[in-house]
């Protein structure tokens, strides 16, 4: 069950959950998935504190533009801070993100520190390092190769070849911390038409350069931009097992934040907040109380 909020030239579906009058939590998910990602995450938090998890643009059962220019990064980062009006107009939220919703955060953060009261983040690193490592680093040029091919021709029927349902068996279904209600609520969204292409979209329109090879390429004009160093209380949780976004990114993120904590978790990959999330729900909860 959610609601849908009309955000100017855009409608995002969301949930929200507990009225407690601190400051508002808003949770932003990765890809390929949707606000439903964080359910075990809020149901370990406190019940007295308001938590509002949107859908994001194309996704789950939000909006779906179908121009390429919908999903750059300024309006991605201009439906945050539409959230953050309705949420708490005139005043900071904590924001925490997780994998392209912790990029985004952090964009956010850097651009809108006055917004942004406690920036929490879960295996995703500064947009800036990432775009330097993947530059200057082979071994994370490599493990992010996933980049180039979403952004191919085509990418968007491959994922769906076999259906939603076939979808989420290669990419989750063998991942023991998801159940049945996990899996109907992907596949639900991801039926819809269109899904694909919009979720994909997210990299199609991301301004990151990602190499083909060794070739010297320079950082691009954004990632120079000293207005992107974030300054907002930061909580950086990263589980050490990542192969999709390396260890290696966290002295990288460290240049680019002023005030950052590092909690790293040995036990733990990429999903983070699938696999664990009682302690991430537990140092989300000690970082913005």
């Amino acid at each position: 069950m959610g609601q849908r909020v009309w955000l100017g030239d855009i409608s995002l579906h969301l949930r929200e959950v507990g009225s407690g009058g601190q400051v508002p939590l808003l949770l932003l998910h990765g890809f390929p998935e949707q606000g439903g990602s964080w359910r075990r995450i809020v149901a370990a938090l406190r019940n007295d504190r308001r938590c509002v998890i949107p859908d994001l643009r194309g996704y789950g059962h939000s909006d779906s533009p179908a121009a390429l220019d919908s999903y750059r990064i300024d309006r991605l980062i201009e439906d945050i801070i539409a959230l953050a009006d309705y949420v708490a107009p005139n005043a900071p939220v904590d924001l925490v993100g997780h994998d392209w919703g912790g990029v985004l955060a952090w964009w956010v953060a850097a651009r809108h520190p006055a917004r942004v009261r406690r920036l929490v983040v879960a295996n995703a690193p500064h947009p800036v390092a990432l775009q330097e490592a993947l530059i200057e680093d082979p071994v994370q040029r490599a493990a992010s190769a996933y980049i180039r091919r979403l952004q191919r021709p085509g990418a968007e029927a491959h994922f769906m070849a076999e259906g939603a349902a076939a979808a989420w068996a290669a990419g989750f279904g063998q991942q023991r911390w998801f159940d049945e209600e996990d899996r109907d609520g992907f596949v639900s969204a991801w039926s819809r038409p269109g899904a694909a292409a919009a979720m994909i979209a997210w990299y199609r329109a991301s301004p990151f350069i990602v190499p083909a090879g060794n070739e010297p390429t320079g950082l691009p004009l954004w990632a120079q931009d000293a207005g992107l160093i974030v300054t907002t209380p930061t909580l950086l949780i990263w589980g050490m097992h990542d192969d999709v976004l390396l260890p290696t990114l966290l002295p990288r993120c460290a240049a680019h934040a002023t005030n950052l904590e590092t909690v790293p978790l040995a036990a733990h990959g990429h999903g983070v907040i699938h696999e664990a999330p009682g302690l991430v729900a537990k140092l989300i909860e000690g970082f913005t109380r």
